[in-house]
């Protein structure tokens, strides 16, 4: 493929947005067949292609009454939204968090993956599922990787664990920014579910600026950015386990659900509640 803005080859790396040649955005590119725009151009279509295959259902599932689509949610999250997703399917809730995370980095925007895992498992995984990590992470320092702990742990209490733990995830980092976070790999506990509304009642309080100054969630009042915090549901009945799913969506601007059968749906649809 010939760029028609400097006549050189152009790199057949899909996740790469930039042509191999002059250098310019694919936006701005006159490659053929990058003429046309990110929404409609055959570099968007390769990109999903390359990742999920023909799985389109991803693209096209909606939910009942709602006209906008979770995936196409996840696309242009607005500025300072906290939102989370349920799944009971771990694969294609992956995949959300990749698709919500590549359009974050096609836009320039700095993305966050932290969770417990160790970085070279992150990494290993994206590069499983095609991405080019090494571009995205070294080469434009938009792409970081972030192991973080459960602040209980912490010697000095879960205040200044919390205050560690955010000042390492967010370090060297510009806006806006993309966040997928996950301290606690899985809520099963009647104390974990208790420790966890209180943790995430506490960072949507922050989100919508009812935060102390010196409290270490004050990083997100006016956030210039957004944040998916995700869970895996387990098959619990217990009261206490049913009622943390009920709260902890109450205590997000937005909640996804993906299901067994992947087809994922707004279990609490974007309503803004900012000035």
């Amino acid at each position: 493929m010939i760029c028609r803005n400097c006549g050189r080859e152009v790199s057949q790396n899909v996740y790469a947005p930039h042509c191999s040649g002059c250098g310019l955005e694919v936006r701005e590119c006159n490659c053929e067949p990058f003429n046309i725009g990110l929404r409609e151009c055959a570099y968007y279509e390769n990109t999903r292609r390359a990742t999920w295959g023909r799985r389109t259902d991803l693209l096209t599932s909606t939910s009942g009454r709602n006209t906008t689509s979770p995936v196409g949610f996840l696309v242009r999250v607005p500025l300072g939204t906290h939102f989370a997703m349920f799944y009971e399917n771990a694969e294609h809730a992956r995949n959300l968090q990749l698709w919500y995370i590549m359009h974050g980095l096609l836009r320039n925007e700095d993305c966050i993956l932290a969770s417990s895992e160790s970085p070279q498992k992150t990494r290993a995984f994206l590069i499983n599922h095609n991405f080019n990590v090494d571009y995205f992470e070294k080469e434009l320092r938009l792409l970081h990787i972030r192991q973080v702990r459960d602040p209980r742990g912490h010697r000095d209490g879960v205040e200044q664990g919390t205050r560690e733990e955010l000042e390492t995830m967010l370090s060297g980092i510009s806006h806006p920014v993309r966040i997928v976070a996950a301290a606690v790999s899985e809520i099963i506990t009647e104390d974990q579910c208790m420790f966890n509304l209180n943790d995430e009642s506490s960072a949507h309080n922050a989100f919508l600026g009812d935060v102390e100054e010196n409290s270490p969630l004050s990083i997100w009042k006016d956030f210039n950015g957004s944040m998916m915090c995700h869970y895996a549901i387990g098959e619990n009945s217990a009261r206490y386990y049913r009622d943390w799913k009920k709260k902890c969506t109450s205590h997000h601007d937005v909640a996804l659900y993906v299901p067994r059968d992947g087809r994922v749906r707004f279990a609490r649809p974007f309503k803004s509640t900012r000035n």
